[in-house]
C-alpha cells in the first residue's frame, strides 16, 4: 500500500479472504514468500498514491513473483495517463467493490492451474513425439479445419460484440434458449460454450447442461454485466469454468477462452490414446501387445497425474506367472516394487514396444542389433527376478517365457 489505506475496502476483503497480510514496503514480500505457503494472490493498493511510486512498487513485486505461479492484482486510484512498464494480471481502478477483486482472485487462479495443467499435459505429449492438437488461432498456429467452435447462449444482443472481441477464425452458432442449446449441443460438437444471459437464467442453463454427463468437460463461461459475489459463488458451484464480465479486454477473454479448449483437447488426445492402450490389453482376440507409444504414454500419464496430485506413484502388486506351454496351471507369485524403479527400468529401453495381457508371452520388437536385444531382455529379467527366458531373434518378436501384468496403478499417500 505505497498511499492511503481504505480501511472499509480492506475491511470488507478481510471479511472475504479471512487471511490477510498487510505491507508497508514490497522489501518485506520475499520474506513472507520464504516463510508462508504460497499466496493466493498479491495485491497492490494504490489509492493515494504518487503514480511514479505506484509504479515502482508493482515492479519490486514483479520482480519479487518472478518464476512463481501467483497473481498479482494492482488497485489504481486513476486510469494511466500515459504507457507504463508494468505487467500485472489485473488493474482495477477505484472505486472498485471488495467482491470485484476477490472474484478476479479466484478467476486468476483457475488460469494458473489450467495453464499448468495445460502444461504438464503438452509435456507428456512432447515426450512421447504425439502430435499437439492445435486450435486455429493466432497464439497456436492451427489448421482452419481445426478451428474451435463455439456456442452463445442468450438474448442480450451482444453476440456480435463478442465475435468482434474474439475474432473472425472462430465458428459461431448462436442459440435463444438453454433447450434450443442443448439441442444444437447434440447435433455438432462444440469446444465451448458461452452463456450471454441474466444471472438467474445463465445459473439455470449451467444446471441444465452440467446435468448431462456427456458434457461434463465442455468448458462453459458466464458472460455477466457486472461480478457480484452471490452469482459468482453459484456459478463455480455449478461448476462454470469461468465468470467474466463484458468490460474483460479483448486479451485476457481470449487467453481464457484458449486455455480451456486447449485443455479439453489435450485431455480428450490422451484418453483416447489410454482407451486404445486399454483395448490391446484386453481384446481376447487379439495378443495382448500394444505399441510403446501407447504404453509409454499409460505408464507416464499415471506418473504424470500423480506428480501433479503432489503424491507417489505405487504399482501395488506385479503378478508374475511362469508360462511353458505346458503347465498352464502355474499359481502367480505376487511381488511387491516399488513404481518409479519399474518405469526407470522399462521406459528407458527404447525397443520395448510390449507389455503383455494375457497372451502368457511378453513381445519386444528389437530395433538395434542382437546385443541391444539381450540387453533389453537383461533388464526386463532384473524386474521379474528367476524367471526363464528364451531369446528368438528374426522377424518374430522375442518370446519370453513369462507373463508380467500390472495389476493396478494408483496415487497413494
Amino acid at each position: 500500500m505505497p498511499g492511503g489505506c481504505d480501511s472499509e475496502f480492506w475491511e470488507q476483503m478481510e471479511a472475504l479472504h479471512t487471511n490477510l497480510l498487510a505491507l508497508d514496503s514490497p522489501g518485506k514480500l520475499p520474506s513472507i514468500l520464504k516463510s508462508v505457503a504460497t499466496p493466493t494472490a498479491v495485491i497492490v493498493d494504490g489509492k493515494g498514491a504518487d503514480l511514479d511510486l505506484f509504479v515502482k512498487w508493482i515492479q519490486a513485486v514483479e520482480q519479487c513473483l518472478a518464476g512463481r505461479h501467483v497473481p498479482l492484482i494492482c488497485l489504481a486510484s486513476t486510469a494511466f495517463k500515459k504507457p507504463v512498464a508494468i505487467r500485472p494480471d489485473a488493474i482495477l481502478t477505484h472505486p472498485v467493490p471488495a467482491q470485484t477483486v476477490v472474484a478476479h482472485t479466484r478467476a486468476m487462479n483457475r488460469l494458473i492451474t489450467k495453464r499448468m495443467e495445460a502444461d504438464v499435459r503438452t509435456a507428456t505429449l512432447q515426450s512421447l513425439e504425439i502430435a499437439l492438437p492445435k486450435p486455429n488461432m493466432p497464439v497456436s498456429g492451427g489448421s482452419p479445419s481445426n478451428g474451435p467452435a463455439l456456442l452463445v447462449v442468450g438474448t442480450r444482443g451482444h453476440f456480435s460484440q463478442i465475435e468482434s472481441v474474439l475474432g473472425a477464425k472462430i465458428s459461431f452458432v448462436g442459440a435463444m434458449t438453454a433447450d434450443m442449446a442443448n439441442l444444437y449441443l447434440t447435433w455438432r460438437n462444440f469446444d465451448a460454450v458461452i452463456l450471454d444471459q441474466e444471472n438467474a437464467e445463465a445459473i439455470d442453463t449451467l444446471l441444465l447442461l452440467r446435468a448431462n454427463p456427456i458434457y461434463h468437460d465442455l468448458p462453459i463461461i458466464l458472460l455477466t454485466e457486472g461480478l457480484d459475489a452471490d452469482t459468482t459463488r453459484m456459478a463455480y458451484k455449478a461448476r462454470a469454468n469461468d465468470v467474466m464480465t463484458l468490460r474483460s479486454t479483448r486479451a485476457d477473454l481470449f487467453l481464457r477462452l484458449t486455455i480451456g479448449i486447449r485443455t479439453r483437447r489435450l485431455d480428450r488426445s490422451i484418453q483416447e490414446t489410454l482407451l486404445a492402450c486399454q483395448d490391446a490389453i484386453d481384446d481376447p482376440s487379439g495378443d495382448g501387445v500394444i505399441s510403446s507409444d501407447h504404453f509409454k504414454c499409460y505408464l507416464s500419464h499415471a506418473k504424470k497425474t500423480a506428480h501433479l496430485n503432489c503424491k507417489p506413484l505405487t504399482v501395488t502388486r506385479l503378478l508374475i506367472q511362469t508360462h511353458d506351454g505346458e503347465n498352464d496351471g502355474v499359481p502367480a507369485k505376487a511381488l511387491e516394487r516399488p513404481a518409479l524403479r519399474l518405469l526407470r527400468r522399462l521406459c528407458r529401453v527404447e525397443d520395448l514396444v510390449g507389455l503383455v495381457g494375457d497372451a502368457g508371452v511378453i513381445a519386444v520388437f528389437p530395433t538395434t542389433d542382437e546385443a541391444g536385444a539381450h540387453l533389453a531382455i537383461r533388464r526386463i529379467r532384473s524386474v521379474m527376478r528367476n524367471t526363464p527366458v528364451t531369446l528368438d531373434l528374426g522377424k518374430k518378436p522375442i518370446k519370453l517365457d513369462a507373463i508380467a501384468k500390472i495389476a493396478s496403478v494408483n496415487s497413494a499417500a
